[in-house]
């Protein structure tokens, strides 16, 4: 009857809420953010709006990029992503699932991962995202357009 109540405890134990797992650390983030890519305001002057929906693990990317002529391009993506909220800046790893721009699938991104970091201030969501597949994190939040893409976005 003893080794019944030992095992017992033991899966009682072990079967206790991490406080530090994965899920923890990325609820954060759970939710909507909209927002805008700082370098096509900025450097381009292209219109654009993205949502970023984030849940458990997985992210949905939806963005509207308006060039000359107001032609709308729209931006669909389908991503995992984990966190690490032990360093400053907290870092992120957003792998691809699939990605389209304007209709066209960008198939050379699947499954690669994009090296960030971000930051949460009260509403506000600021991160920068490195090039899928790149080995070398951001370690500031800038954006020049090609390496590094910096989102400014805020929960709805």
């Amino acid at each position: 009857m003893k080794f019944v109540k030992y095992i017992f405890l033991i899966l009682l134990i072990f079967s206790c809420d991490d406080s530090n797992s994965d899920d923890s650390q990325t609820s954060e983030l759970e939710g909507s953010w909209t927002g805008i890519n700082a370098y096509y305001a900025t450097q381009q002057d292209i219109d654009n709006t993205y949502t970023f929906t984030f849940t458990e693990n997985n992210c949905e990317i939806n963005g509207i990029l308006y060039y000359e002529n107001n032609e709308e391009i729209p931006v669909i993506g389908f991503t995992t992503f984990t966190t690490n909220t032990e360093v400053e800046p907290n870092q992120i790893d957003i792998t691809i699932i699939s990605y389209e721009i304007g209709g066209d699938a960008l198939e050379e991104y699947y499954s690669l991962t994009s090296l960030g970091i971000y930051e949460i201030q009260g509403d506000s969501l600021k991160f920068t995202s490195g090039e899928p597949g790149e080995l070398e994190r951001p370690s500031e939040f800038t954006s020049d357009g090609q390496n590094a893409q910096l989102f400014l976005l805020v929960r709805d």
